[in-house]
C-alpha cells in the first residue's frame, strides 16, 4: 500500500510541478507574495486531495458497497483535472470564462454530494460496515491496483516528452532521477508481489496436501464406520432372528396353553355334575352348565367375580364354603361340616 501510494504521489508531484506549479511561479513574475502563494496553494491542495483519495482507495476499501467511493473518487478527480487545466490555461493566457471547463467544478461538487447521499443510503440499507469492525484488507478492489503502473507510464512518457522540449521548469536529469525512483519502487513492488504470490502458492500447495490427508482420513473413517455398521447389522439380524424364534416359541406355547384351557373348559362345561372352579384369589373362573341349571345363574353373570359370590346361590350370604378350606385350612368349618372326618391337627381326613 505504501509503495503504491508513493509511486502515484511522486508521479503526480512531477506532473503537477512540470505542468502547473513551475509555470505558475514563472508567470507570476513580479506579483506580490500573497498572489503567488494563492496561485500555488490550489495545485498543492489538489495534491493533498489526491493523497486523501489514494489513502481512501488503497486502505479504506469497502467490500459490499463501492458506489459512495466511486462517486467521491470521480468528483475529486474531475475537480483536480479542472484546476489543472484552469491553471495551465491561465499560465499561457488562453483561459476563457464561461467555457466547457467551467462545467468541471459544479460537476465535481455534484458527484461529491452524490457520494454523501449514497453513503447515507448504504448505511440505511445495511450494506456498509465500519472499517474498525471489519478489518479490511488491501486489494479487496482490483482496479486501484493498476494505478501505480498507469502513473509510472505517465511519468515515463513525460520524461520522453521533455527530452525533445527545452523546458526550464524541471531539468531532464532531475526528471530522469524521479522516473528512476518510480521505476525502482515499481520493481520493489513487483518483487514483493512475486514473493507474496510464491508464499500464497506454497500455502495453497500445503493446504491441498492437508486437504488430501484429511480426505483420506475421512475415507478411512467412513470405511471403518461402514464396517462397524455392517457388523452391527449382522448382530441386529441375529438378534432379530433370535427374538422371532422366541416370539414364535412363546406364541406356540400360548396357543398350546389356550388350547389346553379351552379343552379343560369344555371338559368342565360338559360334566354331568354341577361344577365350578375358583382360583387362589377366590375368583370364579369356571361355571358349567349343570350348575347353571341347579342355581339358575348363568356363567356370564358370575365368571370373574370374587368376594364369595359363589356362596350366594347356596347360602344366600357371602361366606366361605368347603372349597375355600382347600385354599385356606385355617377357616373353622368343623361345625358347618360335622359329617366330615377331621384329624387332630384340624386337617381333612382323606377317604
Amino acid at each position: 500500500m505504501l509503495l503504491d501510494t508513493g509511486i502515484v504521489m511522486i508521479s503526480a508531484i512531477i506532473i503537477f510541478w512540470s505542468l502547473i506549479i513551475a509555470p505558475s511561479i514563472q508567470e507570476s513574475g513580479d506579483t506580490d507574495a500573497i498572489s503567488l502563494a494563492l496561485s500555488i496553494a490550489y495545485p498543492v491542495a489538489d495534491l493533498v486531495l489526491l493523497f486523501a483519495v489514494l489513502e481512501l482507495i488503497f486502505k479504506k476499501i469497502y467490500e459490499k458497497e463501492q458506489t459512495p467511493l466511486l462517486f467521491l473518487v470521480g468528483g475529486i478527480i474531475i475537480l483536480i483535472i479542472s484546476d489543472a487545466f484552469f491553471f495551465r490555461l491561465t499560465a499561457v493566457g488562453a483561459y476563457v470564462a464561461g467555457g466547457l471547463l467551467d462545467m468541471g467544478w459544479p460537476t465535481a461538487y455534484i458527484l461529491i454530494g452524490l457520494a454523501g447521499l449514497s453513503q447515507v443510503d448504504s448505511i440505511q440499507r445495511g450494506t456498509f460496515y465500519e472499517i474498525e469492525n471489519k478489518n479490511p484488507r488491501y486489494g479487496q478492489i482490483s482496479w486501484p491496483l493498476y494505478l501505480p503502473y498507469l502513473c509510472a507510464a505517465s511519468a515515463f512518457a513525460l520524461l520522453i516528452w521533455s527530452h525533445g522540449h527545452n523546458t526550464i521548469w524541471l531539468s531532464f536529469e532531475s526528471l530522469s532521477w524521479a522516473v528512476a525512483l518510480i521505476i525502482g519502487l515499481t520493481i520493489v513492488r513487483q518483487v514483493l508481489a512475486l514473493n507474496e504470490n510464491s508464499q500464497l502458492y506454497h500455502e495453497a500447495q500445503q493446504d491441498i496436501v492437508e486437504r488430501e490427508l484429511a480426505q483420506r482420513e475421512v475415507i478411512r473413517l467412513n470405511e471403518d464406520l461402514e464396517k462397524r455398521v455392517a457388523e452391527r447389522t449382522i448382530q441386529l439380524e441375529t438378534t432379530n432372528t433370535d427374538l422371532l424364534n422366541q416370539i414364535l416359541v412363546r406364541q406356540m406355547a400360548e396357543d398350546a396353553l389356550r388350547n389346553s384351557e379351552r379343552r379343560l373348559s369344555d371338559i368342565i362345561n360338559f360334566l354331568p355334575d354341577a361344577t365350578f372352579v375358583i382360583n387362589r384369589d377366590g375368583v370364579v373362573i369356571a361355571w358349567n352348565r349343570a350348575i347353571e341349571k341347579m342355581t339358575g345363574i348363568k356363567a356370564a353373570n358370575i365368571l370373574g367375580k370374587g368376594n364369595y359370590e359363589y356362596a350366594l346361590p347356596f347360602y344366600k350370604e357371602r361366606r366361605p364354603i368347603l372349597v375355600d378350606f382347600v385354599l385356606k385350612p385355617e377357616f373353622g368349618l368343623k361345625k358347618e361340616y360335622e359329617s366330615i372326618k377331621w384329624q387332630e391337627d384340624g386337617t381333612l381326613v382323606e377317604d
